[in-house]
C-alpha cells in the first residue's frame, strides 16, 4: 500500500513539473540559465511518470515465466544448502 501511495505522488509531482515548466515557458524566460532549469525539470518529470507507469503504480505483480523462474532460484539455492549441510556434516563426523 505505501509503494502505491509513493507512486501516485510521484506521478502527481511528475504532472505538476510538467504544468510548472510549461506555464514558466509561457511567461518566459529572461535568462539562459532559466531554459537548462526548465529541461532539467522536464526531463525529470518525464522519467518519473514513465517509471511510475512501468512498474503499473507500484505494484509487484510478476508474470507466470517470472514467477517459474523466481521458484526454480529458490530450489537450486535450497538444493545447494542442504548439499553444504551434508558435507559439513560428513567433515564433522
Amino acid at each position: 500500500m505505501l509503494r502505491k501511495i509513493t507512486a501516485i505522488i510521484s506521478f502527481a509531482g511528475g504532472i505538476t513539473g510538467i504544468i510548472g515548466g510549461i506555464l514558466v515557458l509561457i511567461e518566459g524566460i529572461s535568462k539562459i540559465e532559466g531554459i537548462y532549469a526548465i529541461i532539467g525539470v522536464f526531463l525529470v518529470s518525464i522519467s518519473t511518470l514513465f517509471y511510475v507507469k512501468w512498474t503499473n503504480f507500484g505494484k509487484n505483480k510478476l508474470t507466470d515465466i517470472e514467477k517459474l523462474d523466481h521458484e526454480a532460484k529458490l530450489l537450486k539455492r535450497q538444493i545447494e544448502v542442504k548439499e553444504l549441510k551434508e558435507k559439513l556434516d560428513t567433515l564433522q563426523n
